[in-house]
């Protein structure tokens, strides 16, 4: 209501005013002398804001979307650079640099009219990686209302793929400070078809939420939570039972139930080992999936430290330190069904310093020694601002409506734990491979009438297909194979790590790179995208192999993602608006970046086999 009262002790202070939208006071911040037994008044007058009010469509009528102004707030908020609240939550919805505002437009496609402080700014409108991107330079004026309408292209088919994200935290984790109805929002404004609640150690259920929104029709979702152990890592699964009369509706306690007075370590009282975590997740009476969350947690120093180039892979932390019984001996288990390879939340560093690095390298160690489990990619999303949705599941599906993926949750969670999904923040990609065993063709795939294995004759070729689709503002130039790919040791304490590099990479303007732009409506400045044909054969193939195809966009090469996806973004070389909005090549930010599930080549129709653990190399950088 425009006033402000509080008791001081006394003392000389400076006082500030901040409202978002509106510029300082001039003479901010003002100085006072507190006496003791006595008042002091500072008052203020904020000039007078801008306004901004927008509408946005695609080809069929309103579309919710996500609303950035790109540039440099004039009067940032003034707690931005402390860290006072539970979990940094102060920081939590904090903007990503380079942007200066965000919000998100619901169903309707028109916005409230938002209060924007007096400036220069690019405007940029976006609903993920399926359309293209406005983009237009306005300047806000104090006093006037500025009216932008801005359409939208769908660019991006995907026909037989659902987007989807297993890893999403709201209001009911401590760490979180999103309601429910600003998830659902997000979620509608960066395109997502369906997503799964992992709050920690509680079972959420958004179907009432998105039916009091209306959005039903746009959206599915499954019910699900985050098994929190802080000891070892995090475990979600979805579909689950919800149980209103249980503690966190019946969240698994991980902690293991005891007698009271008799649920500590000396008393032989543990908390739940991994394979005990896991089974009982499986054992809800849903046919769900379990999924190891951020695995660098699990298989890690801070976890279990997990050698995953032995066979069996081996733990190596000392389990009383994770307050698990120590008469386990190695505490890995394989009751897991999907591995959270990439988090989009760590934006440029969750590609390359987090899959590439070392979350790949375990993954590829697992397939080579025949624990074949399905890679994933999510967003961990505790934010509401900046969304920081930048990796995602193009899972199989032959439901295609938002509508109607909730009744079918366990047949996506059998998909995905049949590895037919691809992780992507952007791109669409595809993955074929094609031979002949005993005079038919044979084919596989990672769409749901495919199987994931063929059969070969020995000594027979295989030509791998990589099919990609992207939109304008995601370029790729490289796509590298990854085949019976052994990972490099990187750190042997105190955890193992391993990192990856391709056995093969086609390139953009290489001859097996074929490549169409494709203008999906000319009236729409930007509708467009460019689809990509890449092709390797691998000659006379003798042994059983696996394949995993990844696309990137290259620093230097391709322009990154910003400001669609802003994170990472150089600041030294962005200190003005014009720095922002050059395209910010070689400048850091996040790349495109795709990448595929395995499929298998099964020579001579035995079965497959896999290569084995025998360690390999990576050349020098």
């Amino acid at each position: 209501e425009g006033n402000y009262a509080l008791s001081l002790p006394p003392g000389d202070y400076q006082v500030r005013a901040n409202m978002e939208g509106y510029l300082f006071d001039p003479n901010d911040p003002a100085q006072v002398t507190v006496l003791s037994g006595d008042s002091s008044s500072v008052n203020f007058e904020l000039p007078a804001p801008g306004h901004l009010h927008v509408s946005v469509t695609d080809q069929a009528g309103p579309i919710p979307a996500k609303l950035q102004l790109v540039g440099f707030d004039p009067s940032p908020p003034l707690n931005a650079a402390s860290d006072t609240g539970m979990f940094g939550d102060v920081d939590a919805d904090a903007l990503p640099y380079g942007v200066a505002l965000a919000d998100f437009i619901d169903r309707s496609g028109v916005s409230e009219t938002i209060t924007v402080e007096p400036g220069d700014y690019q405007l940029v409108l976006s609903r993920g990686p399926r359309y293209s991107v406005y983009k237009e330079l306005i300047t806000i004026q104090a006093g006037i209302t500025t009216t932008i309408q801005a359409q939208l292209a769908r660019v991006i088919d995907g026909a037989g793929f659902i987007h989807g994200d297993f890893h999403v935290h709201g209001i009911n984790s401590p760490d979180a400070e999103v309601t429910l109805e600003e998830r659902v929002a997000v979620y509608l404004a960066e395109g997502m078809d369906f997503f799964t609640p992992s709050d920690h150690d509680i079972r959420m259920d958004y179907a009432p939420t998105i039916a009091a929104m209306g959005v039903g029709d746009l959206i599915g979702t499954a019910t699900s939570a985050e098994t929190t152990t802080f000891d070892y890592g995090h475990f979600n699964s979805w579909p689950v039972t919800i149980d209103p009369n249980r503690l966190g509706a019946g969240a698994l306690d991980w902690g293991r139930e005891a007698q009271p007075g008799m649920d500590f370590p000396e008393y032989a009282s543990y908390v739940l080992s991994p394979a005990e975590v896991m089974a009982a997740l499986l054992a809800d009476p849903k046919d769900n999936v379990v999924q190891i969350n951020h695995i660098a947690s699990h298989f890690g120093a801070d976890g279990l430290a997990i050698d995953t180039g032995m066979v069996p892979p081996q733990s190596h932390t000392e389990l009383s330190s994770r307050r698990l019984d120590p008469n386990l001996g190695n505490a890995f288990d394989a009751g897991f069904d999907t591995l959270e390879v990439w988090i989009g939340t760590n934006g440029r560093n969750g590609i390359v310093k987090e899959f590439l690095a070392q979350n790949a390298g375990d993954w590829f160690n697992l397939i080579n020694q025949g624990i074949v489990r399905t890679g994933i990619a999510n967003s961990d999303s505790h934010d509401r601002r900046f969304t920081r949705i930048s990796a995602r599941n193009l899972v199989a599906s032959t439901v295609s409506n938002p509508g109607e993926l909730s009744a079918v949750a366990e047949q996506l969670a059998a998909t995905v734990r049949d590895g037919k999904t691809v992780g992507t923040n952007a791109p669409f990609i595809s993955l074929q491979a094609q031979g002949v065993f005993q005079s038919a063709a044979q084919q596989a795939g990672l769409r749901v009438e495919d199987s994931t294995s063929m059969a070969l004759d020995p000594g027979g070729d295989v030509q791998l297909t990589v099919q990609l689709s992207t939109p304008a503002w995601a370029p790729l130039d490289s796509v590298e194979f990854y085949i019976n790919n052994q990972p490099a040791l990187t750190d042997s304490a105190p955890a193992a790590r391993y990192t990856i590099c391709p056995n093969s990479v086609v390139n953009a303007g290489d001859a097996n790179w074929q490549q169409t732009d494709v203008v999906v409506d000319a009236a729409i400045e930007g509708a467009t995208r460019t689809d990509i044909t890449v092709s390797l054969t691998l000659p006379a193939v003798t042994q059983d192999a696996w394949v995993v195809a990844i696309a990137r966009g290259s620093d230097g090469v391709s322009e990154p993602l910003f400001p669609v996806l802003p994170a990472s973004l150089d600041e030294v070389s962005n200190q003005t608006l014009a720095d922002l909005v050059d395209g910010n090549l070689g400048e850091g930010g996040t790349p495109a970046f795709a990448f595929t599930n395995p499929l298998f080549i099964d020579v001579g129709g035995d079965g497959w086999t896999p290569p084995g653990v025998s360690g390999g190399s990576c050349p020098t950088p």
